[in-house]
């Protein structure tokens, strides 16, 4: 991880324009690599803050309302991930996929073994 001051250092010996990125790499002892995409980056942007990466979306499905369709229809059927999907689709009117629905049933599964 470089510092902000480092970045800040690159950007202004860009805009400055008297030197090349090879120039600018040599000096700063970083990649040309780098300084490219530090001043990509800067035009885009305008900023030197670091991207913050949010790991995945969450929970595209309500898991409890999930439980409530399996307890309510599941007594007196065999519901596959394909009913479960299109029973969740009505009563939610959230269209999930099957592989969405599995994952979500061993999570309910897991967390009542907790």
């Amino acid at each position: 991880m470089y510092s902000k001051d480092l970045k800040r250092k690159v950007i202004e010996a860009c805009l400055e324009g008297k030197e090349s990125f090879r120039e600018i790499e040599e000096r700063f002892k970083i990649s040309f690599r780098l300084v490219s995409i530090w001043w990509q980056k800067y035009k885009e942007e305008e900023s030197l803050d670091p991207h913050i990466h949010l790991r995945g979306s969450g929970f595209k499905i309500d898991h409890e309302k999930l439980q409530q369709i399996v307890e309510q229809f599941g007594k007196n059927s065999h519901l596959t991930n394909k009913n479960l999907s299109k029973l969740y689709e009505q009563e939610v009117g959230i269209k999930v996929s099957e592989s969405t629905i599995s994952r979500a049933l061993r999570r309910i599964r897991k967390s009542a073994f907790k």
